[in-house]
């Protein structure tokens, strides 16, 4: 009987290390909430020097 091949893919659900993909979760949501925030207070710089004129 032949095992069969398992394909060699980046699958993200099937990490080696929990606590390594834990960490890049975590990274993600915070570089992603940090965008945000750079990005509201980009917004409001915007509109503050859109009033002065």
């Amino acid at each position: 009987m032949k095992l069969a091949k398992r394909p060699i893919t980046n699958n993200f659900n099937t990490m080696i290390n929990p606590n390594i993909d834990n960490l890049i979760k975590l990274l993600a949501k915070s570089y992603a909430e940090q965008w945000i925030e750079d990005k509201k207070l980009k917004d409001k710089k915007n509109v503050k020097s859109l009033s002065l004129r």
